[in-house]
């Protein structure tokens, strides 16, 4: 049976038969929901810091007025990420952009057992994984709705609230994966952090801004630097990049028939800072984004694009970062200066003014074939061949598509003919 929009016969999943277990220890997965303030009037005082424009969302226990975040069994028929979107779909009715990597793990004791076995540590023992949810739905009906409150709170007022101290450490984690981040995306608007901002958030001293509104040019946002946040994998460095595309928009060239497919297509390529060479937007993949999120950023800061990344990668190519090329090489260990690059399509929907490196880096939009020929890394020049092998292959599936819908057509239109009846007076013989 269909379940309408309100939800009303949707139920919580109860029981653990599924239940997932790490020696002894109960496995849980929750989220802290938040949002910013939608005020105008909020949005546009500069007084107002950026933590006091956040919101967290706490539920109350059932039969108790105690606050929490919704969290609960992670069970054995889904991925510790769809554990957090449901409970937070069950428990607090909301929906939304679940980060993915967890603002850590905490162990703790259910509240069903701290009165119990107290001799045996891990006796109704918990391990807690806890994410970041960016709320863009709440939901008027949800299945626990009978039995719990929902209740935004600033991050002050949580704290203060929340009696259990690991789900306060992980408002804490939290604030700090915020704090930590150079540039924050919320409800498509960028927030870049300050820097400067040496006291922390925690303190007594609340009013202190740590984060600055970006309008669109984002002029002066700047780019993450460091690798203090930077992923390996056997020493190998991860990075993350894109390629960037666009079909040329000239009705001359659209309509005539005889420029083929790839002379429509256009790449962006950047310059590398203070050389001539002309490469794809890439950089390290950081722990606290996804890889897609990472192509996304470094698109973003190195060339000023936004657009539709497609989610599966073009490849991943392993090669040696420039700056291990020619200094002190250990020949003998092949990671030394390794990289593995994830490479993915980027069609571009928005060109900024202003972007992050715009003082030391140019873009260029290429020919497919001038891309090949100007760019000097050959890991680079096997991503654009795969580029555009995927992109002839959609093109051609898109031909044959409109092929059959041409066939299937005539085909109609010839049984139509087929089925009419002739009137033999309007029939004559020519001799």
């Amino acid at each position: 049976m269909a379940k309408d929009s309100s939800m009303s016969v949707l139920s919580s999943r109860t029981g653990r038969d599924r239940q997932r277990y790490d020696n002894n220890f109960r496995l849980v997965s929750g989220c802290i929901p938040y949002r910013l303030i939608k005020d105008k009037k909020l949005e546009e005082d500069t007084s107002v810091d950026f933590v006091n424009k956040l919101q967290v969302l706490m539920v109350s226990s059932p039969n108790r007025h105690d606050l929490v975040f919704p969290k609960g069994g992670w069970e054995n028929d889904e991925t510790v990420l769809e554990a957090a979107s449901r409970e937070a779909m069950e428990e607090a009715g909301v929906k939304g952009i679940l980060r993915e990597v967890p603002l850590g793990v905490w162990e703790f004791r259910s509240k069903s057992s701290i009165s119990t076995n107290a001799e045996d540590e891990s006796f109704g023992g918990c391990k807690g994984y806890m994410f970041a949810l960016e709320v863009t739905e709440e939901l008027q009906e949800w299945p626990e709705r009978g039995n719990r409150q929902r209740k935004w709170l600033n991050v002050k007022e949580a704290l203060e609230l929340c009696r259990y101290e690991w789900m306060q450490r992980a408002l804490e984690a939290f604030l700090r994966h915020l704090l930590s981040s150079r540039v924050i995306l919320f409800s498509g608007e960028y927030y870049s952090v300050d820097m400067n901002c040496n006291k922390s958030i925690m303190e007594s001293d609340p009013s202190v801004t740590c984060f600055i509104f970006l309008n669109s040019s984002m002029s002066v946002i700047s780019s993450r630097t460091g690798r203090d946040r930077q992923r390996y994998d056997n020493n190998f460095r991860l990075v993350s990049g894109c390629i960037p595309y666009r079909l040329i928009k000239d009705e001359g060239i659209e309509e005539d028939t005889s420029v083929d497919f790839v002379n429509k297509l256009q790449v962006l390529m950047v310059t590398s800072p203070n050389r001539h060479d002309l490469v794809f937007p890439k950089g390290g993949w950081e722990d606290d984004e996804t890889v897609l999120e990472a192509a996304s950023r470094e698109a973003m800061e190195e060339a000023g694009v936004k657009g539709s990344l497609r989610e599966v990668p073009l490849g991943v190519w392993e090669f040696r970062s420039k700056s291990s090329i020619s200094s002190s090489c250990n020949e003998e260990d092949e990671c030394f200066g390794g990289c593995k690059g994830y490479m993915f399509a980027l069609e571009v929907t928005e060109e900024l003014e202003d972007w992050p490196e715009r003082e030391n880096r140019e873009r260029k939009w290429l020919s497919v074939k001038e891309a090949l020929e100007l760019c000097r890394y050959e890991w680079m020049q096997r991503a654009l061949e795969e580029f555009l092998r995927v992109m002839q292959e959609e093109e051609e599936e898109e031909e044959e598509k409109k092929l059959r819908t041409e066939e299937e057509t005539v085909q109609d239109d010839s049984s139509k003919l087929q089925e009419c009846q002739i009137d033999p007076c309007y029939c004559f013989v020519v001799n």
